[in-house]
Formats: C-alpha cells, structure tokens, sequence
C-alpha cells in the first residue's frame, strides 16, 4: 500500500512537471524582458537623441532655454541610470550662437561625442559643432566648423553627424546654396569634402553603409520626389536614384542600413489621395543597389524605424484622434509585418527611438523619455493600450529612376575649423514620472496641416 501512494505521488508530481493537468507553462521568448519607465524633465524644451552608456544608464541631449540672456539656445546634457533618474546635467552655449540640434553618440574608445547647430564660434555657412568626451565624461577636444564665404545658420533639422569604423566622423548639413559631405578623422581633421549645389535637391539624413560607403537620403523639390545617394569610402558618387510615390509628393526623412546590407528608408505625410483628406507614412525596403524589396503605407506618421536584433524593426511616431495627436511604438517583422503595436493616449512628439541591450527601446520625444520592454509596455502607465496600425490596402507604385549621371559635386570651398572651449553649467532638471493625465495637445493634426499645404498648392495651380 505504502509503495502504491509512493508511486500515485510520482506520477502526479511528473504530470504537473509535464505541463499537463490544464496549466500552461510559461513560455519564456513571450515573457517581456528589459525594465521600463516613463519620465519627464524640466527645463527641456526637446530631446533629439539618446545613448546608451556602458553601465546601462543613458546620455540625453536636447535643447534647452539659455540661463542668460547671452545665447539663444543651449544644448542640454543629461545623464540618468537605468531608470531614468537623474545623475548630472550641464549645458552650454556661446555668444548669441543657436547651439541646437544636438546629437550624442558613443565612441569606440568607450567615451562619446555631442554635436550640434552652430552659430559664432567660427565664420562661414553650415557652421556645427563637435565635443568628444572620455569614458569618465572629461572633455577631450571640441572643435566648430565652418564652410563657404557667407554666413548662414543652418536648419537645424538636416544636420547628421556618425562615428563610423574608422574612429572618424562623417558630418552631412546644409550650407550656402547647397549641401556638403564632410568626412573627419578621429581628432576632427578634414580628410575630405563633398559640395552638392543642386538648389532644388535637399539631404535629411547621412549613415555608413557595410561595405564603408555612404548612404544619403532627401528629395528634389517641386512637388518632392524621394532621393538616395550612394558614396564610395573615399566620397565619391557610385549612384544616385529618386523615387516618386505620390503625385502629390513625397521624401525621405530619414535612411537605416540593413544587416543584409540594403536599407530602410521612411517618408512621412505621403497624400494618396486629397478627396481621403488624410495622409500615409511609407516604410520602404530596398536592397543594396536601391531596389525596391518591399513596402509598408501607414495611416500614421512614423518619424523613426531601427532594424532590431532579430532582423525585424522598431517604429514610432503619432496618431491624430480626435483633437489630439498620440503617439505610438510597432514592432514589425523582416517583411514589415505588424507583430504588436502600442499607443499611448499622449503626445510626447517622439523623435528617435532604439533597442537596448536588456533586450526593450528607448524613445525620446520633448521634455519625455520612454523606456519600454520587449512587448513595447510601460510599467504602470495606464494610457497605453494595443494598437494595430491602419495600412493602405493597395499602396501606389513607386516609379525609380536613375540620375546618377545628373548629381554633380562642385570644387571645394573655403573650410574653417578651430578648436574651442565650450562654457559648460551645471543644469537643474527636476525629473517626475509621466502623467497620463497631463496631456499636451497643439490642437492642429499633422494630418490637417499637411492636406491643407496641399489644396493651397493645387488652387495656385
């Protein structure tokens, strides 16, 4: 008898060990991995970029309000630990200079660099700035730079800066007439300069590709086609392409090189058609040589897509509902394929978003930081609910032309460089976490303002 209970027991000790008996077992690539949170921080006017640190704490740049009434804009440097609280923050300007658009990226050496739209610190258009810090945040160099004989602040939303495999910088901006291709070594000495004065073309992002070339993605106005320009290592142009979506318009805002060694590009506020008064955000991949793989249309503005560890992509941006925008994150599969997708009833205005090592994303947007787990979830914020993206049914067809021939780089003009020595303060950013409640509403969609650009357009016509 004894032995009979001993056997009953193991039996049912290996059916419940088994999974059997009605209970599901965990399945460990669904539980969500990485932490999360949601925080705003005072005195910041807009986060443009985030950095993940070595300790798994974050660099946070963005513009902020002068402390004096000696410069019109500073850049923000924050840093906050894994949780979003804060550790230090400085900021610094010069002299009636912009000092904005400020991006943060790390070094191979394990410090970082924080650049940045620039006005007086040295003459001549397309003027930016460089920091490169050590791994204890201890300043190494700075250096400003200036092209060309006139002086113009650039729009600070075509600037791009990146580190690329050679420890050098590749720096990509607007400047007199035109746009300029800067490669620098890794103390910020020129090693060369590419000029593109095509006044009706326009650049908006930079990146290295795999094979240590560059990508450069824009438009050519009137109405905008989509364009991408294809560098060699060494600058020079191997092809140049433009893409037209819509007969109403489109470009490229921005351009991601795939691990397969193609790319990802997004366009936002393509009109597929104005009697629908609404406006489609194209996800777009291609291959190496810039062919079309395939394509996504979004009823929704994306401002940001990053391929992800698993060869899918991450993408934020925002939703108009109502009277107000929302934001959103998807998470999309290597064919573009929605996986899941979270809105948060919130405007937070997000500009870049990207995958952290505890395996979750980090976005940035004005005066917030989210930093959500694998399945895109912040813990306790209860404006966030599922969202599965609206997509167009049956996308136009893209027409892609070759114009290599036609983009041309002019003689090398004037460049300018010196090192500085930027007046850093401390800043006081208070940090609280994110109030649902507290919702910010400008009152006037993207959507709205984009058609309405549209039908003015089509009535001067």
């Amino acid at each position: 008898m004894n032995k009979l209970k001993v056997s009953l027991i193991l039996l049912a000790l290996i059916f419940a060990l088994s999974g059997c008996g009605g209970h599901n077992v965990v399945n460990p690539e669904n539980t969500p991995k990485g932490n999360s949170w949601a925080k705003e921080y005072s005195g910041v006017a807009l986060f443009n970029s985030v950095q993940e640190m070595p300790d798994k704490g974050y660099i946070l740049v963005g513009d902020t309000d002068s402390w004096d009434e000696s410069v019109i804009s500073n850049i923000l440097v924050l840093k906050v630990n894994s949780n979003g609280n804060k550790e230090w923050a400085k900021a610094f300007g010069w002299n009636n200079s912009y000092n904005g658009s400020p991006i943060v990226q790390s070094t191979n050496d394990g410090g970082y660099f924080v650049a940045g739209v620039t006005g007086s610190y040295v003459k001549g258009s397309g003027r930016f700035i460089i920091i490169k810090f050590n791994s204890k945040n201890e300043e190494e160099w700075a250096k400003a730079f200036g092209l060309g004989d006139k002086t113009i602040i650039s729009f600070p939303c075509d600037f791009a800066v990146q580190q690329v495999s050679d420890g050098g910088f590749v720096v990509m901006m607007p400047c007199a007439d035109g746009h300029f291709v800067l490669k620098l070594d890794s103390k910020g000495n020129k090693e060369w300069l590419k000029v593109f004065v095509n006044k009706t073309a326009f650049f908006r992002s930079a990146k290295q590709t795999e094979d240590g070339g560059y990508i450069i993605a824009g438009g050519i106005q009137g109405p905008p086609i989509g364009l991408l320009i294809k560098l060699k290592g060494n600058g020079r142009i191997e092809w140049a392409k433009k893409y037209k979506v819509s007969k109403w318009g489109n470009e490229f805002d921005d351009v991601e090189p795939t691990k397969d060694g193609g790319f990802i590009v997004v366009a936002s506020g393509i009109v597929i058609n104005i009697e629908s008064k609404s406006a489609y955000s194209l996800i777009l991949k291609l291959d190496k040589n810039g062919n079309e793989e395939w394509k996504k249309m979004l009823g929704s503005r994306v401002v940001s897509v990053k391929q992800t560890n698993d060869g899918g992509y991450i993408a934020i941006g925002w939703k108009t509902i109502g009277n107000g925008d929302n934001d959103f994150i998807i998470k999309l599969d290597s064919k573009g394929n929605t996986e899941w997708g979270k809105l948060i009833e919130r405007e937070n205005s997000f500009r870049v978003i990207k995958q952290t090592t505890d395996g979750g994303y980090i976005a940035v947007g004005m005066n917030t930081v989210f930093k959500f787990d694998s399945r895109g979830d912040v813990k306790d914020l209860l404006c966030s609910k599922s969202y599965i993206p609206e997509m167009a049914t049956s996308p136009p067809e893209i027409k892609v032309t070759d114009i290599t021939k036609y983009i041309k780089t002019e003689p090398e003009p004037s460049f300018r460089s010196k090192l500085v020595k930027p007046l850093f303060k401390i800043a006081d950013v208070k940090t609280t976490p994110v109030n649902c409640s507290d919702r910010i509403n400008t009152g006037t969609s993207f959507e709205k303002v984009f058609v309405g650009i549209i039908e003015k357009s089509l009535k001067i016509l």
